[in-house]
């Protein structure tokens, strides 16, 4: 009875040793599998300040296919096409993929802990191509020699791709401005509201000269309250 008893004991032990080593083992694998992180992808619901929510997309996993929540921290990296971006230039309606280290509390919705990465999936991203659009440009009329401020010098301002804002008679009250193209090396602004048209020879990139015969009138209210524009005065582009 005695070694009956020591038999079934030794055999429990055994079948101890062996279920523990099955658990250690499994749960190595699982890490080796999946590692610390997980990813997901996600279309953006909306973002309030460093909060952000998210619906996940048909590609994933059926337990990443609903609702999200989760905080953007100083530690979470955020990029489109491996440069980083800022928070700002994620919108609702983007895609993106996830990535985090945390868990995920089960509530609606699901609350994501430890986001480490955020990648904008889409080829294009608007946010950076409003930037570019509405950059201004500010050409000034080159007249060092007359010894006058900036302020007072006849300025062209390109507004965005399309829209002007010419500004050459400190001491008139209409200033014009409307919208402008470039064409044939030519920049041509039409005044909105009198229909006037300023031409301007695209010598670089940085530099315009005025051609007076294809403009219309710009001479000043009073002569000694400004610089006169004369024909090929050239226009300087200055950062804003």
């Amino acid at each position: 009875m005695k070694n009956f008893l020591k038999g079934v004991m030794i055999l429990l032990f055994v079948l101890l040793i062996f279920w523990a080593g099955y658990t250690v083992g499994t749960n190595r694998m699982d890490q080796e599998d999946f590692g610390d992180s997980a990813v997901f992808y996600a279309e953006i619901l909306e973002i309030d300040g460093r909060s952000m929510l998210v619906s996940g997309l048909k590609e994933n996993d059926v337990n990443y296919r609903g609702e999200f929540s989760f905080q953007v921290t100083a530690d979470t990296k955020i990029e489109w096409h491996h440069t980083d971006i800022a928070l700002t230039e994620l919108m609702p309606g983007q895609h993106i993929s996830i990535t985090f280290s945390g868990g995920v509390q089960e509530s609606y919705p699901a609350q994501i802990q430890d986001v480490s990465r955020i990648s904008l999936l889409d080829d294009v991203n608007p946010q950076r191509d409003k930037a570019e659009i509405s950059s201004v440009k500010n050409y000034y009329m080159n007249a060092e020699e007359l010894g006058k401020t900036e302020q007072s010098l006849p300025c062209l301002t390109l507004l965005d791709k399309e829209n002007f804002v010419f500004s050459y008679d400190v001491l008139s009250s209409y200033i014009p401005m409307g919208t402008y193209e470039i064409t044939d090396g030519e920049l041509i602004a039409t005044d909105k509201e009198k229909g006037s048209r300023y031409v301007f020879e695209v010598v670089d990139e940085n530099t315009l000269k005025f051609i007076q015969e294809k403009s219309a009138d710009v001479s000043l209210t009073e002569e000694n309250a400004g610089a006169v524009i004369t024909d090929g005065a050239l226009f300087e582009r200055k950062q804003v």
